[in-house]
């Protein structure tokens, strides 16, 4: 709060403090702060994200579809704007537009579980199980399509993944940089 009085114009400080109203489950103040990030920044993608997802979780769900849809606009490859967005469309019964979300969800992010399990969760409760699977299935073939160059040929006998982690036998990369890459034991 003592750095907003200080820079009361600084958008990045208004974002943070309704990141952490949100947390903290107090989301109209949340949304407050949100809303002036926004207004000092009408650029800033992940604070109309954020104001587009804590109204969604109060039920405010034109708002948070307005807010959303700036965000997927203004970065289109959120892939958690995207998700959130469909999730919207799905409550109000745009199905076609709601997978249509998911689904380039699902390809800006293969290996991001949220679309998958979104379309699948959105498929279980229309009680469509065989879609649901299908959803679920194919997020298991798109990350081993991902990890399947990094597999072959990756033995090793022990490797230090971050501080205290130790992995031994075959193991699969996930990504591109073995610096941010996701390292995980396969059988």
């Amino acid at each position: 709060q003592q750095a907003i009085e200080q820079s009361p114009k600084e958008p990045e400080l208004h974002y943070l403090l309704g990141k952490l109203n949100a947390s903290m489950g107090a989301p109209l103040e949340a949304i407050d702060a949100l809303r002036i990030a926004v207004q000092l920044d009408a650029n800033f993608a992940d604070a109309q994200y954020l104001l587009g997802k804590v109204s969604s979780d109060i039920g405010r769900s034109m708002d948070a579809k307005t807010a959303l849809e700036e965000a997927v606009r203004l970065n289109p490859h959120h892939v958690e704007a995207w998700v959130a967005l469909a999730g919207i469309l799905a409550q109000q019964n745009k199905e076609a537009e709601a997978f249509e979300h998911f689904r380039r969800a699902s390809v800006l992010s293969p290996a991001a579980p949220e679309p998958w399990r979104a379309m699948a969760k959105h498929y279980r409760g229309r009680g469509e199980i065989e879609q649901a699977t299908a959803a679920l299935e194919a997020g298991r073939q798109a990350l081993t399509l991902i990890a399947s160059p990094h597999i072959a040929g990756a033995q090793a006998k022990a490797i230090k993944v971050g501080m205290p982690t130790i992995l031994s036998g075959r193991v699969a990369q996930l990504g591109t940089s073995s610096r941010n890459a996701v390292m995980m034991e396969v059988e």
